[in-house]
């Protein structure tokens, strides 16, 4: 581990910068700085360890010089940690919302192709397809409003077909 000392701060404060990002990394944390150097911005994020606690946590390390071509560097490191909690949790939602998209296409599918075998005409389709989507809306909506409790199928029932 690289240990990262902060200036002016008391030693419980001291951290390091996490091995992954300093193994697999570390050559990107260079590169980064050579960019920098041309660019003028730095900008990377990484896990530090604190010593406090000895939990790993992801920051946002950004910094740009005082003035043009000096030499010194002014920057912060933001913990983002939280944030990044909170994309992996929108990432897992929006899996499971694409998943259920795809169910749910599959059944409106399943629905016109039934709905097309009993159909005599496309008149009778159209009046039967909006029939059963309608149901099927306010059965999801049944769904929906449950927040996860025990639905009975007599309720389904009644509801689909109201």
């Amino acid at each position: 581990m690289m240990p990262l000392e902060i200036p002016g701060r008391a030693s419980s404060r001291s951290c390091e910068i996490a091995p992954s990002n300093t193994a697999s990394r570390s050559g990107c944390a260079r590169e980064k700085w050579s960019e920098a150097q041309s660019a003028g911005e730095y900008a990377v994020e990484h896990r530090i360890r604190r010593s406090i606690d000895g939990e790993y946590r992801w920051h946002q390390t950004r910094a740009v010089p005082l003035q043009s071509e000096s030499a010194e560097w002014v920057g912060t490191s933001t913990d983002i940690h939280a944030l990044r909690q909170l994309q992996g949790e929108q990432q897992v939602l929006l899996a499971e919302l694409q998943h259920r998209t795809r169910n749910l296409i599959g059944v409106v599918q399943a629905i016109a192709r039934k709905t097309l075998r009993s159909a005599g005409s496309l008149e009778i389709f159209a009046q039967q397809f909006q029939s059963r989507l309608a149901a099927l809306s306010r059965v999801q909506r049944l769904l929906a409003s449950m927040d996860h409790r025990s639905i009975e199928l007599r309720e389904l029932i009644e509801l689909g077909s109201s």
